[in-house]
């Protein structure tokens, strides 16, 4: 069982027989997968939705905080199913109008550095992903 999109394609490097049951966000795009609906291989598994929820967020956010102008997300750079969220999370922010900064970070050190950062920026809200 591999619980990420990273160990996933590593587990899918590894082997071609044993089989592999994922929780990804994004399969078909980072490539573990020919479809949802047919996987083919031997992977098979369950998928995070979190790309279709990524605008759903912001606006939450918007919702919480209403006079908010500029987000900050922290993203992990080593973690290919990111990439479709945060680019449905920038064009949900981007059209409301608010201003959009990204940081990464990769390692359970680098966290605290990464929103120092955002906060530098003036993120007024924010949200982490894996």
């Amino acid at each position: 069982m591999a619980w990420s999109t990273p160990a996933a394609l590593a587990a899918k490097a590894a082997t071609t027989t044993i089989p592999i049951v994922i929780v990804s966000g994004d399969p078909v795009g980072t490539g573990l997968v020919r479809s949802l609906a047919r996987p083919g291989g031997n992977i098979t598994g369950f998928v995070i939705l979190a790309p279709d929820l990524s605008a759903k967020q912001v606006q939450l956010l918007v919702d919480v905080i209403p006079q908010i102008r500029r987000v900050g997300i922290v993203r992990n750079p080593s973690n290919p199913a990111v990439t479709s969220s945060l680019r449905e999370a920038e064009n949900a922010i981007h059209g409301l109008g608010l201003e959009f900064h990204t940081v990464d970070a990769q390692f359970p050190a680098e966290f605290e550095n990464a929103f120092a950062r955002l906060s530098a920026g003036g993120g007024e809200g924010g949200r982490g992903g894996p």
